[in-house]
Order: structure tokens, then sequence, then C-alpha cells
């Protein structure tokens, strides 16, 4: 069966304040499945979280893809707490940003929890 149509946030949408750290709000990017005449439809959830580079466009397309097959994917912006939501380059200064990120990042995913 093919994966039916999914729409996306192009930018992520805030978390709720509690949960937004003092230097950088947390972001969610969204992707849901797009029914036409069903606005109101609901769906089973999935997180994705992303590579060393936050979510980039390969990232963003596994999420849509999940989401055209009927469940909606929230993906975090991974480092918050250091950076925008923007993905880091591909290169070997992005790559050294993400990897001492990750070194520094204490594991919580409870905002992107709390959003479901």
């Amino acid at each position: 069966m093919a994966p039916e149509p999914c729409v996306n946030t192009p930018s992520p949408i805030p978390s709720s304040p509690k949960l937004n750290n003092k230097r950088n709000p947390t972001g969610i990017f969204l992707f849901h499945p797009k029914i036409p005449n069903h606005p109101s439809a609901r769906f089973p959830g999935v997180v994705v979280f992303s590579e060393i580079y936050q979510v980039t466009g390969p990232v963003a397309r596994f999420a849509r893809q999940i989401a055209g097959h009927g469940y909606i994917v929230a993906a975090p912006s991974s480092y918050h707490e250091f950076t925008g939501p923007e993905p880091l380059a591909y290169d070997a200064g992005g790559t050294d940003e993400g990897n001492a990120y990750k070194i520094r990042k204490v594991r919580d995913g409870k905002h992107t929890i709390y959003y479901f």
C-alpha cells in the first residue's frame, strides 16, 4: 500500500513554557498524516530522535515517510540548550559541535512526550 500524503511544520513548534530552557525554547518538528475531509482524525504517535546534526533533511524525510503511514511524528530539536533548531553542518565543524553537545546533553525527552 502506498503511503498517504502528510503535512509537516516547516519550523519547530514551541513546547510548554515550563519545559523551555532559559537560553533557547524547546522546539518540536511535527509531521502528521493528511486525510481530506477528516480534520479531527486522531493518530498514534512516534518520537524520532535525530542524529548529532539535529533535524536534517534526511531525518525530516524519514519522519514524513512514517507520517505517511498514519502516525503523528514528533522530532525534537535535540540541542535546544546549546543552539537553535537549525541543523548543524555536515562537515568537520558541525561534527565536532554535535559531538560536544551530545557529551554535555542531559538525555531527557520529557518535553516531546508531554507534547503528545
